[in-house]
């Protein structure tokens, strides 16, 4: 969804910007000051105004476009008096966003099929079947574990700090590889 705003800059216009060298309808440079404001630039790059950051509802000005709509100028003095723009933003709706999730979702399904990531109905089925990792997934911490892994970022390297930091996570995977693949994971210590 398009959003587009029109304002207007009349005050504090630049006096040394030639107005004859402006052209409705081109597009304006954005650049972010350290100052929470951000500044518009014309083609020749010259400083034409600034706006607060919180004037805009992205969060980056690379999905804004600015535009110069019209402009006033002093036939005297041959300087800029008003100057009037179009904002544009793209503004995503609740339902691209879900959309985008699904998208990224499934390539991320994707990628751990291809990784080889995913577990077999008969592992799924030993796992169920194990009375002690049943037992240990009651514990509410490790599910609060679990969930906090799963909803990382970084999934992968969340895991491997928390593996390196906690003993008995270390011990409890330990177990559900042996569980999964006891051929492959034997050589594992694993929890009574």
């Amino acid at each position: 969804m398009k959003f587009k705003k029109d304002f207007q800059l009349d005050s504090e216009l630049p006096k040394d910007i030639n107005p004859d060298t402006l052209k409705v309808g081109s597009l304006l440079g954005l650049k972010k000051n350290e100052d929470s404001t951000i500044s518009i630039y014309t083609q020749a790059n010259e400083k034409l105004g600034s706006f607060p950051e919180d004037f805009l509802s992205s969060r980056s000005i690379d999905e804004i476009k600015i535009s110069l709509r019209s402009f006033k100028k002093n036939s005297e003095t041959k300087t800029l008096t008003s100057v009037l723009l179009r904002l544009e933003e793209e503004i995503k709706t609740a339902v691209e966003n879900i959309n985008a999730k699904a998208q990224v979702d499934a390539a991320s399904a994707e990628l751990d099929e291809e990784d080889g990531l995913l577990l077999q109905k008969s592992q799924l089925n030993r796992l169920r079947g194990d009375p002690s990792l049943v037992n240990i997934l009651k514990d509410e911490r490790l599910q609060r574990l679990l969930i906090e892994i799963d909803s990382s970022d970084n999934r992968e390297q969340f895991l491997d700090s928390v593996l390196k930091s906690n003993n008995a996570f270390q011990k409890f995977a330990d177990k559900v590889l042996v569980t999964i693949d006891p051929d492959r994971f034997s050589h594992l210590q694993t929890m009574p």
